[in-house]
């Protein structure tokens, strides 16, 4: 009854109003006779279920189940001509079905090339697997299709992967309009026109399912009642120009205006023969036929030859250009249809509408083909009893192969633009609807040439040997400046410069090449080359220019602005619309040629290590650069070669060290005094300079640290130096175990304890003093540093006040450090400052926290504890090689009196101390050191002793992972391996560590630096440490774990705890991909959400989980 239905007229038993569910060999008068039936035994069985179809049924569950009620609710629309089979569940619930079956389905796979699974969605899934792996023994290459309804691309793909099928039934005909049509073209396959070059390797992709794309299958209505008799050649063409494979059903090329009931039909298709000669002959000419056979032959060309990418046009409501263009040659061809998808008046043809022309970019080759359905009256059919026919009279098809522009009827095109070299444009004189026309052109003579040039710069390996080259000579910064180099570094320089603008997307994260590769790799992933960037590239040469022209400025990276300028200029002659492609082509030639050079100096453990050791190694060239904002103090004059070179700026007489700094992190410490951190440098200095062998780089910063060396501490905030603050006790303890690092991990590293150090200040309380007015070796230094901690000392910071910190409060600015000779351990601190990582001081007047520290963590902190464990038993071993001048260090009391304090002593004092006084297990007795009271978990470390705030040390906080890392042999094995399960239960987040316990009061995981809010807890950012999840951490922790692990007795633990740090790890490698800065952050919010007060890269968050990777690879290879 429906519009385009069929229209049956009176119900009766063939065209009954509902199909019958049953399929009956009997014919039953009444109900009672058909129950009688199906209750006898024999006679029951031959009462069979319709097999069908349910709408928004799960297309993996069986609808004939015995736990599913489709054919008690009638859901089921079924099939009346096939009956639904019990299967079951495998070969054991119906053997003698199953084998049946097995054997008709391999006996047609060795006679087919292929098999269509006529309903797929109706099988179930586990017999149409097991069939078809049955068929695939007798022909592994056997081309699988199938008529799939699942409601879902997702679901699709399931039967997709699991059965193997080759591809899908689509159904051109089912296009709404030229629109739908069109969209479908473009749809089922092939890249877009001028689409990136999918490199070897790179991730998956998601995609389409391969199509075999219908104009029309037997399910369909015929073409000529559903839209048109006019429209049946543009819709065969524009199957033909689609990059999938392309069916028919046999009639729609002769014009049969109905569809064959391919059940009932009982009738012969006529013979094709050359001229027809009587009944039961067709002439080759008829109907489409001619047209077809064109189409087809250049559907199998453009296929053969690589036409792997199109484009469609949509030049109005009923015409579209379809393109399949070769991205190896650059030719094309273009289809220009004109549908109808309502008969058009007979006046159409006389007077056809108009069309607006058409540009084309390249050479005009030719015409390959047009074509056209003529209908010169009112078609009429009288159906042959014996043969099944078309359309015959009424109707004349035109069709030219290889017609000239001056005899097309189509088309028009004068002299200067069929000779142009760019635009070309083609006027429609005549295209009525029902019209094909077929175009080709090439690149021109102009854009070979080009193509020619840049294939010739960038063939073999002749580019990536002339950019290795190249690349050898660039120091650190020059690699920072070519790769990364943030907004505010940039324009640090003083030299207008900045990061590239493009319109409608954020602002680069980086200057360098990173920026652009990384929307290179999200724009080729995708195809998305309506890309602000491609449209940039497309409109300019902009883009070109800038990469090149910034690195002018620096004489190590001019060589590789001049081979970029050459190449690009080929690059720019090309056609626009092919721009982003090749400069994707130079780009990424560039970016992996100069990171490959560049990771390969860094030893085999980066250069043969994994894509994701390779991304963190990458965080050295990223976070270590020259900012003439904030350098780093001068070194001696009479430092021991090699030193840093003095290099000028061209075009100007500006002059300065090559000696890099260390930005904490991206961008909210990239310049001025936030950049260089006491800290955060010497946490990260081992991950980014270390262990990627960039040792002298490494010297240059420990010296430079050492050189301002006041008060026994190494600077926060170090301000070139001469501003630099002095209120973290934790960073010269860093300091200390980098120098230890170096040591170990550099050739000759203990010649750095000799190196000459310039001091900066003599005395804690002399002004800055000039480079090389007083130099001493390194070991001075250091032995400076202890004798201070072991004197103990008061003191203020200089410039004390609001200039100085606005936040803190006057007793803040007052600073101690001490070592408590009964335990060997460091302490400092008091409740008013917050000397150690964990920082945050509280601003907010409103909420009543400002100048209140949130976490002062005064007393002995653990980490502190244990890196002065490590630094003492280091410098002991030192000593006995002869490399360290002493055993001790010796002092004399405010009183006169003469200490001692041995480095083989202090490490006993703190190892004998440690555990009593840190670790709190379960209740199992009294402690003088353990307040039970305050315990709220156990077992755990304390993160603080002594602290003034004594609650505090009760805390159950991360830190612990740092001392288990740098002083392992200080912990019992059975309790540090007990204290890192709940560590692991408690604090670890995907990507980073809860900075507290969630059980704690003061916890808050969500960090928002402006939240104005009157909450003491989280005011202004207050919570910064009180619960978010910082990265850099998770390193420390997934060593500890390894490190622990190894000590265990049952091998199991530690292959369980490889396995474990794999699967966390993966997540750091899961983010760094999707990151446009191609880092790890600072900090997450709770379970690993986006915060947005957090730097998007840090420094110490990439060496951290560097670290981890490389000790989860040394522990591998050691098992």
């Amino acid at each position: 009854m429906q519009q385009d239905g069929p229209h049956y007229g009176a119900v009766s038993r063939e065209h009954p109003l509902v199909a019958p569910y049953f399929h009956t060999f009997e014919q039953f008068s009444t109900l009672e006779a058909a129950e009688a039936a199906m209750k006898d035994s024999h006679r029951g069985r031959l009462i069979m279920a319709h097999n069908g179809w349910v709408m928004s049924f799960d297309p993996l569950k069986n609808f004939a189940a015995s736990d599913c009620n489709v054919y008690l609710r009638r859901e089921l629309i079924p099939w009346c001509d096939n009956v639904k089979l019990r299967y079951g569940d495998s070969p054991h619930d119906c053997p003698f079905l199953w084998s049946r079956m097995r054997d008709y389905v391999t006996q047609m796979c060795s006679i087919f090339h292929g098999l269509r699974l006529d309903n797929a969605h109706s099988t179930p899934i586990a017999v149409a697997e097991y069939m078809l792996d049955a068929g695939r023994t007798i022909n592994p290459d056997i081309y699988v299709i199938a008529e799939l309804f699942t409601g879902s691309e997702g679901r699709d793909n399931i039967f997709v992967n699991r059965l193997g099928i080759t591809s899908l039934i689509r159904e051109a005909g089912n296009g709404q309009d030229s629109h739908d049509l069109g969209r479908q073209i473009h749809r089922y396959g092939g890249d877009p026109v001028g689409a990136l070059v999918q490199l070897p390797r790179a991730r998956l992709r998601a995609c389409m399912a391969h199509a075999l794309l219908y104009d029309q299958t037997h399910d369909n209505p015929s073409m000529i009642k559903k839209h048109s008799l006019s429209d049946v050649l543009p819709t065969a063409a524009a199957v033909s120009m689609a990059f999938c494979a392309a069916g028919s059903t046999r009639g729609y090329d002769e014009l049969v205006p109905f569809a064959v009931d391919i059940v009932n039909e009982k009738r012969l298709y006529q013979k094709f023969v050359d001229k027809s000669a009587g009944p039961g002959e067709l002439d080759i000419k008829a109907g489409i036929l001619a047209a077809r056979q064109e189409l087809n032959r250049i559907h199998n060309y453009l296929a053969n030859k690589g036409y792997s990418q199109i484009f469609v046009d949509q030049m109005d409501p009923d015409t579209m250009a379809i393109t399949r263009h070769n991205p190896t040659d650059h030719s094309s061809y273009i289809c220009v249809l004109r549908n109808a998808f309502s008969q058009p008046g007979p006046d159409v043809f006389k007077n056809a509408p108009p069309l607006r022309p058409m540009e084309v970019e390249g050479t005009l080759e030719g015409i390959v083909m047009e074509s056209l359905l003529f209908i010169t009256g009112e078609s009429s059919y009288v159906e042959n009893p014996d043969f099944i026919t078309g359309l015959s009279g009424h109707y004349d098809l035109y069709f030219e192969r290889g017609v000239s522009f001056a005899k097309s009827r189509f088309v028009s095109v004068d002299d200067w633009t069929q000779k142009a070299f760019h635009k070309r444009k083609i006027n429609f004189k005549y295209f009525p609807p029902g019209s094909v026309i077929i175009l080709k052109t090439t690149i021109g003579f102009q854009p070979a040439m080009s193509l020619s040039k840049i294939n010739g710069s960038l063939q073999n390996n002749l580019a990536s040997t002339k950019i290795s080259e190249l690349s050898k000579n660039f120091t650190v910064a020059d690699l920072n400046r070519i790769l990364f180099r943030t907004n505010a570094e940039e324009q640090d320089d003083g030299l207008g410069g900045g990061v590239y603008h493009i319109d409608r997307i954020p602002p680069l994260p980086y200057c360098g090449l990173q920026s652009f590769q990384t929307l290179l790799e999200k724009i080729r992933i995708h195809n998305d080359l309506g890309h602000p960037l491609c449209e940039n590239l497309r409109a300019g040469n902009w883009m070109m220019d800038y990469i090149s022209g910034r690195l002018r400025y620096f004489e190590n990276t001019v060589a590789l602005a001049d081979w970029l300028d050459s190449v690009f200029a080929n690059v720019k002659e090309m056609p626009r619309y092919l721009i982003p492609q090749y400069f994707d082509i130079v780009i990424t030639k560039v970016f992996d040629t100069v990171t490959h050079e560049s990771l390969d100096r860094f030893g085999p453990v980066v250069s043969q290590g994994s894509a994701f050791t390779r991304l963190l190694a990458l965080g050295t060239y990223q976070f270590c650069g020259i900012v003439l904002s904030s350098k780093l103090p001068l070194l001696s004059p009479n430092l021991t070669p090699p030193v840093p070179p003095v290099v000028k700026r061209l075009g100007s007489e500006l002059q300065f060290s090559t000696a890099v700094s260390l930005s904490a992190g991206h961008e909210h410490f990239s310049v001025g005094w936030a950049r260089n951190w006491g800290r955060d440098t010497f946490i990260a200095l081992r991950g980014l300079l270390l262990l990627t062998r960039q040792f002298q780089d490494a010297r240059f910063i420990i010296l430079s640290y050492a050189g301002c060396l006041r008060h026994g501490l190494i600077p926060n905030l170090l301000s070139e130096g001469t501003g630099a603050r002095y209120n973290a006790r934790d960073a010269v303890w860093f300091w200390l175990y980098s120098i230890q690092q170096y040591v170990a991990l550099a050739p000759d590293g203990q010649n750095i304890l000799k190196d000459t150090v310039s001091r900066m200040y003599k005395t804690d309380d002399a002004e800055a003093a000039t480079p090389g007015k007083f130099d001493e070796p390194l070991h001075a230094t250091i032995q400076e540093a202890l004798l201070k901690h072991c004197q103990g000392l008061n003191f203020r910071e200089r410039n004390a006040g609001w200039n100085l910190d606005r936040e803190m409060n006057w007793e803040g600015f007052n600073n101690s450090i001490g070592v408590d000779l009964a335990t060997g351990f460091v302490y400092g601190g008091n409740p008013n400052n917050c000397g150690t990582w964990m920082d945050k001081m509280g601003s907010s007047e409103q909420a009543g926290i400002k100048g209140k520290p949130a976490t002062p963590r005064d007393g002995s902190a653990i980490e502190i504890v244990a890196l002065c464990k490590s630094a003492v038993d280091w410098l002991s071993e030192m000593y006995r090689k002869g490399a360290y001048p002493t055993d001790r260090v010796a002092w004399k009391t405010s009183a006169g009196q003469e200490k001692v304090l041995k480095f083989d002593d202090w490490s006993k004092l703190i190892q004998q101390s440690f555990e009593p006084r840190f670790y709190v297990g379960p209740d199992d007795g009294k402690s003088e050191y353990i307040r039970r009271d305050l315990v709220n978990k156990t077992p755990i470390y304390k993160d603080t002793y002594g602290s003034f705030t004594f609650w505090a040390d009760y805390q159950f906080r991360p830190n612990i992972c740092i001392a288990m890392v740098v002083a392992p042999e200080m912990f019992n094995v059975k309790n540090a391996w007990s204290v890192l399960e709940v560590i692991q239960a408690r604090l670890v987040g995907p990507l980073g560590m809860r900075t507290l316990d969630a059980d704690d009061w003061a916890y808050d995981p969500n960090y928002d630096n402006n939240d104005q809010s009157s909450n003491p807890k989280r005011a202004h950012g207050y919570n910064y440490h009180q619960g978010p999840e910082w990265v850099w951490l998770m390193g420390y922790f997934l060593r500890a774990k390894l490190i622990f692990a190894k000590k265990q007795t049952d091998p199991h633990i530690m292959k369980n705890t490889s396995r474990y740090v794999r699967s966390v790890l993966s997540k750091h490698w899961s983010h760094m991909q999707r990151s446009d800065w191609k880092g790890l952050p600072e900090l997450t919010n709770l379970n690993g959400a986006h915060c947005t007060g957090s730097c998007e890269t840090q420094a110490w968050s990439m060496a951290s989980i560097f670290e981890a990777v490389h000790c989860l690879s040394e522990m591998s290879a050691d098992a």
